[in-house]
């Protein structure tokens, strides 16, 4: 049983560590291309669905 709950913490981590890395590019996205905020709307919306999975798994793990 807690071999089965340790992977599945794993699991979520790495989703956790998976979306941190996104958000880290669609930062980098946005300092390129700050003058068109059309786009930079469209990445900051992207960014606040990825935070609010982070935030999900969280309190699934928590």
């Amino acid at each position: 049983m807690h071999i089965i709950i340790l992977c599945e913490i794993q699991y979520n981590m790495n989703d956790i560590i998976n979306q941190v890395h996104y958000l880290d590019t669609l930062w980098r996205e946005a300092s390129l291309i700050c003058t068109d905020y059309t786009n930079l709307k469209q990445l900051f919306a992207n960014m606040i669905e990825a935070l609010k999975v982070i935030q999900d798994i969280c309190d699934i793990l928590y």
